[in-house]
């Protein structure tokens, strides 16, 4: 296997694997598999990022490792559960019958209601419409809808309460427990009139939507929607028309239970201020319908998010924001800092740049257009919301106007459908492209309800519902999608909230509110059900200090930060003017605090940091002592001593790391300064500013901290100066719409960015340093006519020069399917786990293939001869050519032969050597076996080799710091065996 160069590790990127590896664990554990998912991406935001050249080996091994602990622990707690089994409570034949009866009660009494009340009841709750669409179709203010659905639910609860006695006793008929079971089909009602199965879940609907003064329901479902104005909250939203849920619940009534309204400290104190912004095109016409989203940075314990929309004028007002940082997000773009002074309304002109034009289009799974979808606008790869851009029309499009080219995402939500995968897109500005969302079935809702440990429910609590890295897939023609974003929703009075249009499946929630620790608890949600859950946020642990400088004196506006694996869970404070500080909202246990004194002028007062063992409903005490490093300054100049500005100085650990323990930019004159430097040895690392992540100009270590007449001189030879330029054309003359070019640099090992083609397909692309890249590129015509799969071309750039590639033809693309057998014609034994089969090209690894069951298949690959190769794992086969043709399929069977693993373990007695460590294996003829790239753990390097047969091994390790280690691995026969061969790096 080709010894292929690292890069960093980024989740986003490791997004992009998500569909094999929910693909790799469903074949390691079955029904299982979504968990050891979890665990692998728990392993890859908490711990070490590792530099990898193959994420999916590091990724196969975290998951084969996952499994075998799965196993174990299944089997510790299946003894445990046989030890201690009980026979699981059902409900009573009397219970199910009343709630049944209870239903059809709810059903007649909606029925006898006064034609205009029943009217809006059934178009709600039978057709499923919402209030404003109902309004539409009935010619209506959408307010008059709403109090008649409000209206007649009063009516149907005043009934219940008639029929049925105390609304305690009917209400307890609804709660969760009491749900109908999932296997019914029809139920009577009344006298031999049946119902079928639809029917059923429109009375449940009738029946849960009378009794939701126990359910309550959220005041806004998410961020989603883009109100006109703003007003602060946990997550605030400006003036938003009621939702029909809202209307539900029955006033406050005398001897209610008592319920806690959450306020944020932060906001509570702060003089509100108006932000005034006005958006147009780029032609100068006003921007309307544009939803914009401003975080508000300094809002104690954690940000504060409000969402508005332009006017006809291009005008969006948010008047009840804090002062101070505010970051407003067009998601477009445009995005940019504005700062509020109390008091003081502001106004912020912005005009969008030209981009890409999309139509889009919403389908259920038949096929069929949706009206009035959802569609939403988000980063790709990342967290948080997204923002809603528009409904589609009676067909189901949406006409959406100079969209970013790249590194977004397009998903869509309609009432009953579970909500589309996001699907990136990509192009050219000024072009035109079509997006096809797929609603892919029924969707669930939550109700859930936000408690303290009393049972007291918590009003205004913020919910985060669904995961940062949702689950992602591949299309048919290959184009990787990712999961829905996440949801918001704030809980109502009673401390309840009501989310529509969610994935069916498992769905992760948490909960957090000023003066509690964050909650957190997991649901599993069922197709055209409504799931339930409670969170109950636990007691908050808090620290409490002064901070204070080296000469004992107390410094205010100092940031205290307790540290969290998730920015929802992360909590700050900030020092009052005696350095005094209460920092709350932290979750018992160990804890990272740090103490930050960068000022706004970009000087420091010092930092510190600890870590406290905390405990619920107890403070901690942590007087922090603020200590300022040293200076380190100087100036960067060319060969012939003319100044560089905006070039890049980081202090790195060691060469060729990109963790910058400080950096700084140079200004006009070349100058640079970097203060509070730390005691540690470092490097400094100087880059160009069209390289500020490639490899360094210049590497120095000849130097003391507090040396501040450095000079850094950059060499020509050494600067970026070439250029490569060149068309993409499609072989069959089709115009290529979605386009991306990424290059990589064979020197850095390291991919640079990508970058769009004109719209003649035309690239230009620099300045680049001398040496050898790889440039790859893949488009596609439009959701019908398929992928153009990525290609790579080979290019060797000198200094000055631009090297024109001419074009460069994309061709269709073709499949390879695989057919796995036992040596010897035989069948597999049941249940055998197959692991990854690489594809190779001129001996470099292009791509992999997995196996469900023992059927394997590509995603599309460029026309070429491909080298199939599987040697992994407990099952291997022998090398196979195959030849990819456009349009076309290859049959090929492999016969695989059994194998075994063994462990490998790499200790550093002398520190651990950076973040990758290289680890080849070579048989006894001294051919490379396998190369493996793999993180380290704490002080202790493991990895599974797999593929092997009885015989010898040579297990050789290398560091970038040029450690090795080596040694002989024996393998005996194919039995399990996790007895390690231990290797000392030194």
């Amino acid at each position: 296997m080709t010894d292929l160069p690292s890069r960093p590790l980024d989740p986003a990127e490791l997004l992009a694997q998500r569909a094999w590896m929910r693909r790799f664990a469903a074949a390691l554990a079955g029904a299982e598999g979504e968990d050891l998912v979890q665990e692998a991406w728990v392993r890859v935001l908490s711990g070490r990022a590792p530099a990898l050249a193959r994420p999916r080996a590091w990724l196969a091994h975290v998951l084969r490792n996952a499994a075998r602990m799965q196993k174990r622990g299944a089997l510790r707690r299946e003894q445990r559960e046989v030890q201690a089994a009980r026979e699981e409570a059902l409900a009573s034949t009397d219970e199910l019958v009343a709630q049944a009866e209870l239903e059809q009660l709810a059903v007649r009494a909606v029925l006898a209601l006064p034609g205009l009340y029943r009217q809006a009841l059934l178009l709600r709750y039978v057709r499923g419409l919402e209030p404003s669409e109902i309004a539409r179709q009935l010619g209506l203010p959408p307010s008059t809808v709403r109090n008649r659905i409000a209206r007649g639910l009063a009516e149907v609860r005043a009934e219940l309460d008639r029929r049925h006695g105390r609304r305690e006793a009917w209400l307890a008929l609804l709660a969760p427990g009491a749900a109908l079971g999932k296997g019914t089909a029809t139920m009577v009602v009344g006298s031999g009139t049946w119902m079928s199965t639809k029917s059923i879940a429109a009375c449940a609907a009738l029946a849960a939507a009378a009794g939701l003064l126990w359910v309550g329901v959220t005041r806004r479902g998410d961020t989603g929607q883009a109100p006109a104005s703003s007003a602060p909250s946990a997550f605030a939203h400006a003036d938003p028309a009621p939702s029909a849920a809202e209307l539900l619940a029955d006033p406050p009534r005398a001897g209610a239970s008592e319920r806690r309204e959450i306020v944020p400290p932060g906001v509570a104190a702060m003089t509100a201020t108006e932000l005034v912004v006005h958006v147009t095109w780029h032609d100068g016409t006003p921007t309307a319908d544009l939803p914009l989203q401003v975080q508000s940075l300094e809002v104690e314990p954690y940000g504060l998010l409000t969402t508005g929309t332009t006017d006809a004028s291009g005008t969006a007002r948010f008047t009840a924001l804090p002062p101070g940082p505010q970051w407003l997000d067009t998601l477009r773009d445009w995005a940019g800092y504005v700062h509020l002074v109390p008091g003081e309304p502001q106004t912020l002109e912005l005009a969008l740049p030209p981009g890409l034009d999309v139509d889009c289009r919403v389908v259920d799974r038949a096929g069929a257009g949706v009206a009035g979808a959802e569609v939403w606008l988000s980063e790709f790869g990342g967290g948080g919301p997204g923002l809603v851009v528009g409904r589609t029309d009676a067909g189901g499009w949406l006409a959406l106007r100079d969209l970013p080219c790249q590194h977004r995402s397009l998903a869509a939500r309609a009432g009953g459908h579970s909500p589309s995968t996001r699907r990136e897109f990509r192009g050219l500005p000024g072009a035109r492209l079509a997006v096809r969302l797929v609603l892919p079935g029924p969707g669930a809702s939550l109700i859930g309800v936000v408690q303290d440990s009393s049972g007291t429910p918590l009003a205004g609590a913020e919910v985060l519902i669904g995961d940062q890295f949702p689950p992602g897939g591949e299309r048919a023609d290959g184009e990787e999608v990712a999961g829905a974003p996440q949801r918001h929703a704030l809980s109502d009075a009673d401390g309840s909230f009501l989310v529509h249009e969610l994935a069916p499946g498992p769905l992760e929630l948490q909960a957090r509110a000023p003066g509690y620790a964050t909650a957190r608890a997991y649901v599993e949600l069922a197709p055209n059900e409504t799931g339930h859950c409670t969170l109950v946020l636990p007691a908050e642990a808090s620290v409490a200090g002064v901070v204070r400088d080296g000469s004992g004196r107390p410094v205010a506006g100092v940031n205290i930060t307790g540290a969290a694996h998730s920015d929802f869970r992360e909590r700050w404070t900030r020092t009052a003017a005696d350095g005094s500080f209460v920092l709350g909202g932290l979750e018992a246990g160990r804890c990272l605090l740090v103490a930050d004194g960068d000022r706004a002028d970009g000087g420091t007062t010092g930092h510190a940091r600890t870590e406290l063992e905390l405990r619920a409903g107890e403070e901690a005490r942590w007087d922090a002592v603020l200590t300022v490093g040293g200076v380190v300054a100087g100036v960067v100049l060319d060969e012939r001593g003319a100044p560089l500005a905006r070039w890049h100085v980081a202090a790195v650990e060691h060469e060729g790391s990109d963790d910058w323990l400080r950096s700084a930019y140079t200004d006009a004159a070349g100058r640079f300064r970097m203060e509070d430097c730390p005691a540690q040895r470092f490097l400094l690392a100087l880059r160009a500013p069209e390289e500020e992540w490639g490899d360094p100009v210049l590497v120095v270590e000849d130097f003391q901290v507090g040396d501040e007449a450095l000079v850094l001189r950059a060499l020509d030879e050494c600067r970026p100066s070439a250029f490569v330029e060149g068309r993409l054309v499609a072989a069959d003359g089709g115009q290529l719409v979605e386009v991306e070019l990424g290059l990589f640099s064979v020197r850095m090992g390291a991919a640079l960015d990508t970058h769009v083609p004109d719209a003649d397909g035309r690239f230009h692309i620099g300045p680049l340093r001398s040496g050898e890249y790889v440039l790859g590129a893949e488009a596609v015509l439009d959701e019908s006519a398929g992928l153009y799969p990525f290609r790579r071309w080979r290019v060797a750039l000198q200094a000055g020069e631009t090297e024109d590639l001419g074009n460069l033809v994309l061709e269709r693309g073709g499949w390879i399917r695989l057919r796995a057998v036992a040596q010897g014609g035989a069948a597999l034994p049941p249940g055998p786990v197959l692991e990854d089969v690489q594809l190779l090209v001129d001996g470099e690894g292009l791509g992999w293939m997995s196996f469900v069951g023992t059927e394997g298949h590509s995603g599309p690959l460029a026309p070429g001869t491909y080298l199939v190769r599987s040697r992994e794992g407990t099952w291997r086969a022998p090398d196979a050519e195959v030849e990819v043709r456009p349009g076309a399929t290859t049959e090929l069977e492999l016969a695989f032969e059994p194998t075994t693993e063994r462990l490998v373990e790499v200790v550093f007695p002398e520190g651990e050597p950076g973040s990758v460590l290289e680890l080849r294996v070579l048989d006894a003829a001294g051919r490379a076996f396998d190369d493996i790239d793999d993180d380290l753990g704490a002080g202790r390097y493991s990895a599974w080799v797999g593929g092997l047969l009885p015989g010898g091994y040579t297990v050789e390790a290398r560091a970038p710091d040029g450690r090795s280690a080596s040694g002989e691995l024996r393998v005996l026969d194919l039995a399990a065996d996790e007895t390690p061969l231990v290797l000392t790096l030194r």
